[in-house]
């Protein structure tokens, strides 16, 4: 059920992002996500019947990632974009990637919603970026790849 709500949160929020621009789907998304995550590690443990609900919620709200790749692109001119793209995805991938497992069971030693606390950071991190793309866009600025050239 969850893989069906993230491929249906996927495709909303890629088509979410050409309609409405990815700083308002991301200062729309990440909020969703952070109470997603925070009701599937506390109120879906009461209930089974509450958990399949709750985590195929989660799921949908996952979809926010779709906007991300879209970000990514803006951010690098078409001469380095898929240079550029691959560098940083894969440098993040690997780091991130690596520590946060660790990273998350060890907070895991001192709150059991640790996993729900890593996820409402990067959401208040994803709204930043949010709130940065739309100020980008209301001074008329294409996008975020003018700082570099």
């Amino acid at each position: 059920m969850k893989g069906s709500a993230l491929i249906a949160g996927c495709v909303l929020a890629g088509r979410s992002v050409y309609r409405f621009g990815p700083g308002r789907v991301l200062i729309f998304g990440c909020p969703l996500l952070g109470v997603a995550a925070y009701l599937l590690y506390t109120v879906g443990t009461l209930d089974p019947w509450l958990t399949v609900s709750v985590y195929a919620l989660a799921g949908l709200a996952v979809g926010i990632v779709a906007a991300v790749p879209y970000v990514m692109i803006a951010m690098f001119p078409p001469t380095i974009r898929f240079s550029g793209i691959s560098f940083s995805y894969n440098l993040a991938y690997a780091i991130f990637g690596g520590l946060t497992p660790l990273f998350v069971a060890w907070l895991l030693r001192s709150d059991r919603l640790a996993p729900a606390n890593y996820v409402g950071v990067l959401c208040l991190l994803g709204v930043a970026i949010g709130v940065f793309l739309v100020a980008f866009d209301k001074q008329g600025t294409p996008s975020p790849a003018d700082l570099f050239t």
